[in-house]
């Protein structure tokens, strides 16, 4: 849909009296368009409710709002604009945020425009904002402006009687009026100029409204002296705090080195949004970035945050099989040369349609690979063979196993052409960036009776062990709930374990608490709109704990859990990597609360010593894991260590 579908219907002159400027201009503005600017005196929140669900459809289509307004700005509205901002770090999506009730109700609606990304408010600072205009656009640059004596507030659109002059593209008059008053509010909120005065983002002015209203400060600002234009990728859409200096590092590496680069940074450390701007760098000269990862919910996590905070002008695509026109889609966007994203899944990247879309680009495209470790896919070795972008860049946590570097040399250097930058856990602990935490060992010792000792029963040795894990679990999950908040159950390896252990755990929770319904698990097995709401339940506080097996290990992003308990013991040291960075992200900038890491480790003293050293040979991971948990955790590695001395590891 677009404005000069609805110009025919438009007059150039409204009044309360005999028009409703709600229904007659407001609703089929926002049906029609993709951007709108409004500047007023005194702004209220509450003046969405006259057209809430036009509001609504707006946002959910891209539609961004910005608002410019005085000082003069009611109490409870400051404090859900600030919340909103507040909630916005933790990129947070309109769809998923509709499911909760009570972020769509009156209270929180603003709150929840603002933290999806799809509304800003401005305020003049230094003198008191008067004008009172406002334009809508679409995606084709038509415009239909406004001025008049109205205010954005419910009297000013439905009860006073007020007055409006309408302006739009076709109209002859348009450069002296309609152009006029959207440049002048665009300069005002773009580029932040408005006769003397100061306009500041509200966040900007938190300390202001703080004090005013004696709102509780949940916000912490960080200032990083980093110099950096932006084309198109609006970062404080993402995060009120700005870029972190580790992510301008890792981007001035990657465009020294020819755009060519590996960033392997811990998991939690914003590896997308390094990777976007390194995007949006590209595409200030170029025209078509190209995202591939390994998952549907991962791609459609990159898909929402490029819409979310990216300018309309850049185009998205989804490139995999939920988006049955994506070639075409794709294909006319490369054929009139517009600047363009387009999202795939690796499967349908490395695909004959994949690699046949690509071709007239002449490799004249950016590349970024997220979960760049699964380019061990033997496709993906026909792909690097015939395929060459112009710049390129790889993500990951860790490209490769300890000591089995060479197997994925080749996509090292298809990517990084030698250049790789590495934050490290340690290192994202310490700079604030994630959290500090606790490591636990739980100790299993087996009774001489749950196993038959032996040489050759060592494998049932470590069954055993798996065995009593999964039954010690529900307790040990239990007894966390009583301390945290928010628990993830790492288990596995299969459906039916995670089955099992979720369906115990429910039933222990229900017997102690007389409730139900907080406990749920992802399995992989979920539609993806299944996985979302579970997830979103998670970080709403609906639920408090998820049993989870592979399906969480990459590209979800749970900023809000307190602990997890590693029921699993996988001897892939990625996963280890990545289900310990998933706990110990931030909620907030301003979070300094401790996470909780639950494992488990046998007690093999009583052993023989050679069913001993069998183990020792045969689970040597278990020590190197536990070695590299604990000794970036508050207490360090000596008590660990410690400890698998006495249970005979060391």
């Amino acid at each position: 849909m677009a404005l000069d579908e609805i110009f025919i219907n438009l007059k150039t002159d409204y009044n309360s009296n005999s028009d409703s400027i709600v229904e007659d201009l407001y609703k089929p503005c926002l049906d029609h368009s993709s951007l709108y600017y409004r500047g007023a005196a005194y702004f209220r929140s509450a003046v969405f409710q006259l057209f809430k669900q036009e509001i609504l459809n707006f946002c959910l289509r891209g539609g961004k709002i910005a608002i410019l307004t005085s000082t003069n700005v009611e109490s409870n509205d400051a404090e859900n604009i600030l919340q909103g901002y507040h909630l916005r770090a933790f990129e947070s999506n309109l769809e998923e945020m509709m499911q909760d009730k009570e972020t769509v109700d009156k209270a929180r609606f603003v709150s929840t425009l603002i933290a999806s990304g799809h509304l800003d408010i401005y305020i003049v600072k230094g003198g008191f904002y008067h004008d009172k205009k406002g334009f809508f656009e679409d995606e084709n640059d038509n415009i239909v402006a406004f001025a008049g004596s109205g205010n954005e507030t419910i009297p000013g659109l439905s009860t006073n009687y007020e007055s409006y002059i309408v302006s739009w593209s076709e109209k002859d008059s348009f450069a002296d009026y309609g152009r006029k008053w959207s440049d002048e509010l665009r300069l005002a909120i773009d580029e932040k100029e408005y006769e003397d005065a100061e306009v500041l983002r509200f966040d900007q002015l938190s300390d202001y409204f703080i004090q005013k209203y004696d709102i509780v400060d949940s916000l912490e600002k960080y200032e990083f002296p980093v110099p950096h234009q932006f084309n198109y990728f609006n970062y404080q859409m993402l995060s009120e705090n700005g870029p972190q200096e580790h992510q301008f590092n890792a981007f001035n590496g990657w465009k020294a080195n020819d755009r060519h680069g590996l960033f392997e940074h811990a998991t939690g450390t914003y590896k997308t949004a390094t990777g976007l701007i390194c995007a949006d760098y590209f595409l200030g000269s170029d025209e078509v970035v190209i995202v591939s990862t390994p998952l549907k919910m991962i791609s459609e996590n990159w898909y929402q945050l490029i819409k979310k905070c990216f300018s309309f002008k850049i185009k998205v695509v989804r490139c995999w099989s939920d988006n049955g026109d994506w070639m075409e889609e794709a294909g006319k966007h490369i054929n009139n040369h517009q600047k363009v994203i387009l999202v795939f899944v690796n499967d349908s990247l490395w695909s004959k349609k994949g690699t046949n879309l690509l071709k007239p680009l002449n490799n004249q495209y950016m590349l970024i690979a997220d979960e760049a470790h699964n380019w061990e896919d033997k496709r993906s070795r026909e792909f690097m063979r015939f395929n060459f972008p112009i710049s390129k860049l790889a993500l990951t946590a860790k490209l490769s196993e300890p000591g089995h570097e060479a197997e994925i040399d080749d996509v090292y250097q298809f990517f990084a052409k030698e250049y790789t930058d590495h934050l490290s856990l340690e290192h994202a602990i310490e700079k604030r960036f994630l959290r500090k935490y606790e490591y636990h060992l739980e100790v299993i010792k087996l009774s001489h009776d749950s196993v038959t000792l032996g040489t050759e029963n060592t494998r049932s040795i470590w069954n055993s062990f798996s065995d009593k894990k999964r039954h010690l679990t529900p307790e040990i999950t239990i007894d966390a709930l009583s301390i945290n908040q928010r628990v993830l159950v790492y288990t596995g390896p299969t459906i039916i374990i995670a089955e099992e252990t979720y369906r115990s755990i429910q039933n222990q929770w229900n017997v102690k608490t007389n409730s139900a319904g907080l406990i749920r698990k992802i399995t992989g097995e979920e539609s993806a709109i299944q996985r979302k709401n579970i997830i979103s339940d998670f970080i709403l506080g609906n639920i408090r704990s998820l049993v989870a097996i592979k399906v969480l290990d990459e590209g979800v992003d749970l900023p809000v859990s307190d602990a997890a308990i590693m029921c699993l013991s996988n001897e892939k040291f990625r996963q280890w990597t990545q289900r310990r960075g998933r706990i110990l992200r931030k909620k907030n900038m301003n979070d300094e609360t401790t996470a909780r890491i639950i494992d488990f480790v046998l007690d093999i003293s009583h052993f023989d010593e050679t069913i001993q050293n069998n183990l020792k040979n045969r689970h040597s991971s278990e020590v190197k894991r536990i070695i590299a948990f604990s000794s970036s955790s508050i207490h360090g590695s000596k008590p660990s260590i410690a400890t698998l001395e006495q249970l005979g590891w060391i």
